[in-house]
């Protein structure tokens, strides 16, 4: 129902997982709709940032899909999962398209969950490593503004 009413305009459909938290679904689907505060996205809406690197590996820009695919930590996090799973993902294009091979995984439809569930939380564990970063760099950048004043 809220595919059809509110996201008639764009091709990602809405993913509700029963297996965890609505926190967690919601986040997702900002996630998918790149709707989620990166610096990239947080620029674009007029915010000063001193930084659009991302801090965790300071060799790309900090948006969705670096964030949740091509950084140093998530290559070595989806690895390790892959081998604890038993899966070999493919190569990310974008965090939509990588979605979109759970859904096509020759797996059960309870495996097929259970592995949803487990890259979810994953993505939500690697938000919230990135939110630590970001308010560690923020107090750093107050306390040398505060000095050179």
């Amino acid at each position: 129902m809220i595919d059809d009413l509110t996201l008639h305009v764009t091709t990602v459909s809405t993913r509700w997982n029963k297996y965890i938290l609505i926190k967690r679904n919601v986040f997702m689907w900002q996630v998918l709709l790149n709707g989620i505060p990166t610096r990239i996205n947080l620029s674009n809406r007029g915010i000063d940032i001193p930084s659009l690197i991302y801090p965790s590996c300071d060799n790309a820009l900090e948006d969705n899909n670096h964030v949740f695919l091509f950084s140093d930590i998530v290559v070595e996090v989806c690895s390790v999962i892959a081998r604890w799973v038993d899966l070999m993902f493919p190569p990310p294009i974008n965090i939509v398209e990588h979605m979109s091979w759970v859904d096509k995984v020759t797996l059960s439809s309870k495996k097929r969950n259970v592995l949803e569930v487990i890259i979810l939380s994953t993505l939500w564990m690697l938000w919230r490593y990135k939110n630590n970063l970001f308010k560690k760099n923020m107090r750093r950048f107050n306390r040398i503004n505060m000095i050179g004043t």
